[in-house]
C-alpha cells in the first residue's frame, strides 16, 4: 500500500507544494522502521543545495506548515546562512511557527538569535511560544540564557493547551544543558522518562547557579 496518498496535500495558497510534500512525507517515515531506505533517499535529496535553496525561500510562503518545514530543515542542515531565515520565523505572525522555529533552536546555537529567543521567552503572550523559547534557550550560551530560564522557572506557570507551562519547559532546558537528571532520567538510545523521584526544584536552581558561575569563569579565563 502507497502511504503517501494518505498524507495530508498543501492548500492551494502554498507556493511549493512539492517541496511539502517532500518535507512531509520525510517526517511520516523519518521515524518509521519500515521506510529506511524511502528514509535515506528523501535525506540525501533534501541536503542538496536545490531544495536548500527553495527552503530559504519557503520561509515566507503562506503556508504555515510548510514555513514550518521549511526551518526546521535549515537548523537540521545547519545551514551556514540559517541565522536570517530563522530570525523571520521567530517573528512569524503565527504562534505554531513562532514556537516550532524557537523549540528547534536546542539542537542549533545561534548567537544572533539569543536576544529575540528571550523576548518570547519572557513577553510573548502565548504560553507555548515562551515555552518553546525556554527550551531553545537550553541549547544556547549559558552565561545568557540561564538567568532568563530561572526566572522562567521562578515566575511563569500559566499552561498552554498541552498542559506544559513555560517553568516547566525552563526546567528541562536547564536539566538538558547541564546533562543532569533532575526533570528527566535518561537511557541509551536517546529515550527519556520523566524522574521518578520527582523534580526537586530547588536543586535544580542551585546547581544552575552554579553551573553559570563556572561559564563565566571559564569566560572570563580566556
Amino acid at each position: 500500500m502507497d502511504y503517501r496518498k494518505f498524507l495530508p496535500q498543501p492548500p492551494s495558497e502554498c507556493r511549493d507544494p512539492d517541496l511539502f510534500r517532500l518535507l512531509n512525507e520525510f517526517h511520516f517515515v523519518r521515524w518509521h522502521p519500515d521506510y529506511e531506505e524511502r528514509r535515506s533517499e528523501i535525506r540525501d535529496q533534501i541536503t542538496t543545495e536545490s531544495i536548500l535553496s527553495r527552503a530559504e525561500r519557503s520561509v515566507e510562503d503562506p503556508y504555515e506548515r510548510l514555513r514550518q518545514y521549511a526551518g526546521e530543515l535549515l537548523v537540521w542542515v545547519r545551514r551556514e546562512n540559517a541565522a536570517t531565515f530563522i530570525l523571520t520565523l521567530l517573528n512569524d505572525q503565527t504562534e505554531f511557527v513562532r514556537g516550532e522555529t524557537a523549540r528547534m533552536l536546542s539542537q542549533l546555537r545561534c548567537d544572533s538569535c539569543v536576544a529575540r529567543l528571550i523576548e518570547l521567552a519572557t513577553i510573548d503572550c502565548s504560553p507555548f511560544v515562551r515555552g518553546c523559547a525556554a527550551s531553545g534557550l537550553g541549547g544556547q550560551n549559558p552565561i545568557k540564557s540561564i538567568p532568563v530560564l530561572i526566572d522562567v522557572l521562578d515566575n511563569d506557570h500559566e499552561a498552554c493547551e498541552t498542559g506544559h507551562t513555560p517553568s516547566s519547559c525552563a526546567a528541562t532546558a536547564l536539566d538538558e544543558m547541564m546533562e543532569t537528571e533532575w526533570t528527566q532520567k535518561r537511557f541509551d538510545g536517546g529515550l527519556r522518562s520523566l524522574n521518578p523521584d520527582g523534580i526537586d526544584l530547588t536543586a535544580l536552581r542551585e546547581q544552575s547557579m552554579l553551573f553559570l558561575k563556572q561559564c563565566q569563569q571559564r569566560d572570563d579565563g580566556k
